[in-house]
């Protein structure tokens, strides 16, 4: 849940558009990260998200692909 979507989503389409497009390609959540305007999916497999990475290059959009960072 990020409370600040209420306010920027409403006034920067793109960063909606963006959010409902990853959810199109196969994110199980997507979401702005802190006050936007980036926009995050999260996919089950490595490949979906890449898969949707590269959609979303293809449209123009800057995209890249991204893993948690293990525990030491």
């Amino acid at each position: 849940f990020n409370i600040f979507e209420n306010a920027i989503l409403p006034i920067c389409s793109k960063a909606e558009s963006i959010k409902n497009k990853l959810l199109e390609l196969g994110a199980t959540h997507a979401l702005m990260s802190g006050s936007g305007p980036s926009v995050f999916g999260v996919y089950n497999t490595e490949k979906d998200a890449k898969d949707a990475v590269d959609a979303l290059r293809h449209k123009g959009y800057f995209a890249f692909f991204s893993t948690p960072q293990k525990s030491i």
